[in-house]
This record gives C-alpha cells, structure tokens and sequence, in this order.
C-alpha cells in the first residue's frame, strides 16, 4: 500500500510543470489554464485530494502571479503621450517609471520605443532625441539602449545619452558604473566607464571616447535630458581615466605614433588611445622593454598600456601594467583594482576577480566604479552557469 506522505497532490504536479517552463509570463498563463481544466473536471470526479481544491488552487495562483521567479518588470510613463511602448515628449520632459527603481527621463522633443521587457531588465530603442538614465543593479540586470546602429550594453549605471538622427552621431557621458557600446555590428564593444564621453559617428564610421571633462569635439550635443530638482551636471569630471577609441588612419604615420624623420616625438599613448591605435601602444612598450615601462613609465602611461594591451588580447600584460600602476602609483580610487576583477572574470577566473572586486569596494566604497564592483561580486559569488545544485 502506498504511504499516502509519499502521494504527489495534483497542485504540485501543476507547480512543477509550471517552473519546468522557460518563459514566467507563459508559465503562468499555462497554469492557470491547466487550473480550469481540473476544476472542470472537478464536477465529474472528485478524489480526496481535491476537496479544498478551489480554495488552495486560488491561494496558490495568487502566490505564482505575485512571488514566480522572473516575474516580468512593469513600467509607468509620467508627463508624455505613451501608446504602447513607443514614447513621445512633446513640450516638457517624460519619465519612465521601472517596477525595478529604474528610471529613465526624456528630454522635451525625445522620440523612443520600450520594444520589450524581461524579467531583468528591457530593450528601450531612442529613435531621436536625449534621456537620462538610472538603472538600478540587481543580479543579472540587463539592459540594452538602441539609437542607430549603436548599441549600449548597461547593467546598471547613471548615464546621459543623446541620438542626433539627422546627423546619425550618437553621445554617452557615464556619471556612475560603465557600460558597453558596439557599433555597426562589429561585435567588439567599447568600454566607456564613469567621467568619460563617448562619441559614435555612423557616417564617419567613427567611435571615440575622451575624458568627459573636455569640450565635446564637432559640435556634439551633450546630453542634458530632465536634471532633477537640485541635480547637478549629468556626469562627474573628477577622473583621469584615459581616453578610448576613434579610428586612426593607417596611412597616416603621426596616427600611429611613429617618430618623425625630423626627430619630433610623436602622439603619447593616451593621445594614441583616443585614435584607436591600440596595437601601436603595445608595440612601442615592447620597443623600450616591457620591464623597463612596468619599472618606469609615467601613470599615464601604464593607465594606456594596461588598457591597449586589454583590448588587442594581451590579458597578462594588462594584468602587468595595472599591477604596477597599484604598487608605484597607488589604488588610484577603486579603479585598478575594478579592472583586475574585470579581467579575471573575462578570463573565467571568479575566485581570483571576486577579491579585485571587494578590493575596489573597500578602496573606494562609494566612487564611481562601486556600483559596477558590486555586480561584479555578486556575479562571481554566485554559482557559474551549469554548476550542479547542492
């Protein structure tokens, strides 16, 4: 005879199927279907199982509506005409609400579209015009801002961004965290973090990123979308990150820092950096000894190396370089140490990414790469993907 405690109910069996399903809104409706059909069934036959049914079945798709896993975020626009996803400020900034605490706000004359939600985040596309952006860090929090063919990768961060579609260029300035931008496709993403600018032009083909302190290059539009009562400028400008990317034109030698015949110097490595000539950085460190640079170049320098040698590949050097930027220049605010975690995690190696990010952390608990280092060390705490459950 069967122990009746080892009897499976049929709500269980229902919840089960429920959790078996990849997509939480789907889920749902699945069980409340499969809900009805037991308790049309119900009227035909009645085991003892089922006796509180209605009442347990009802107390149960309650429970799942509201505390599934993965339950879908909701939003409210404040101050704009709104159909559907697609948004419009006409004469006065419009404010888009998340059930996560993001927020996004739309300058006045601002076109864009939520195009879909999940249950980490959404894909929001900005057809024309500046917003401003808080979003809000949770695990596994993704986020993608689409504006021409850019794309902005965020996971949680304070931002500024401007699409001028008429002259298809694109600008971000970063207030807190980072984000990642790829344009036209190519599927190697720009890193902007905190107090940079970055500047994508689809026509020139172009994507640069500078300290967000200068003055925006070519008349860019910096973003200014909706300041908050009491707000100040929408990014800091109190860092000396180096500057990233823009193309440099390989049949120009001074692009590529190659020395004059006339014995002038030519462009620093920070200046290479800004024109993209990344390989060009590492090249000329080998040329004067990489024992010799990590013993003896500038900050500056190091900052440049460890940043070019990332981008081209060369993960040991840039482990190098930051490793020497710490032990002869100081923690420089959190940031060396987020890289190092940074780096380790692409690399797979958690444990050793985990301590650089709790690292960071405690050097600069509340600077500008925290929020990212918080994440960091939550997606490293947590178990990998595929890992087996205890």
């Amino acid at each position: 005879m069967t122990d009746p405690l080892e009897r499976r109910s049929p709500l269980s069996d229902l919840l089960e199927e429920g959790a078996r399903h990849p997509d939480p809104a789907s889920a749902r409706a699945l069980f409340l279907e499969r809900v009805d059909e037991r308790l049309s069934a119900r009227e035909r036959r009645v085991p003892w199982t089922w006796a509180l049914a209605p009442a347990a079945l009802a107390a149960a798709a309650v429970a799942l509506f509201y505390f599934w896993p993965g339950r879908m975020l909701e939003y409210e626009v404040r101050s704009a005409k709104a159909d559907g996803g697609y948004v419009r400020a006409i004469d006065r900034p419009a404010q888009i609400e998340f059930s996560d605490g993001t927020e996004i706000v739309a300058a006045a004359g601002s076109r864009l579209r939520v195009e879909g939600v999940s249950a980490h985040g959404a894909r929001v596309s900005v057809e024309s015009g500046s917003i401003r952006t808080h979003v809000v860090h949770e695990r596994d929090t993704d986020w993608t801002f689409l504006a021409g063919p850019f794309q902005v990768r965020v996971t949680g961060t304070r931002f500024g961004l401007d699409w001028d579609a008429g002259r298809e260029k694109l600008v971000v300035v970063l207030e807190q965290g980072s984000v990642e931008i790829d344009g036209f496709g190519q599927g190697r993403p720009v890193s902007v973090v905190a107090g940079q600018r970055f500047v994508g032009d689809a026509r020139e083909r172009s994507l640069t990123v500078a300290d967000a302190s200068a003055a925006p290059a070519d008349g860019a539009r910096a973003p200014a979308a909706g300041k908050g009562e009491g707000e100040g400028d929408p990014v800091s400008t109190g860092t000396t990150t180096p500057a990233l990317p823009s193309p440099a034109d390989p049949a120009d030698p001074a692009s590529l820092g190659v020395k004059a015949q006339s014995g002038q110097r030519g462009p620093s490595w920070s200046e290479l950096m800004k024109q993209a000539a990344f390989a060009e950085v590492v090249q000329q460190a080998e040329a004067r000894g990489l024992s010799t640079c990590l013993a003896s170049c500038s900050s500056a320098d190091l900052t440049a190396l460890a940043d070019a040698a990332r981008y081209t590949g060369r993960g040991a050097l840039s482990e190098s370089a930051l490793l020497s930027l710490r032990k002869r220049f100081g923690t420089s605010g959190g940031r060396s140490a987020f890289m190092l975690g940074r780096l380790h995690e692409a690399e797979g190696r958690r444990t050793e990414a985990r301590v650089w990010y709790e690292r960071s952390l405690a050097e600069a608990p509340a600077g500008p790469f925290a929020s990212e280092a918080r994440a960091g060390k939550n997606r490293t705490t947590a178990a990998p993907p595929g890992a087996p459950k205890r």
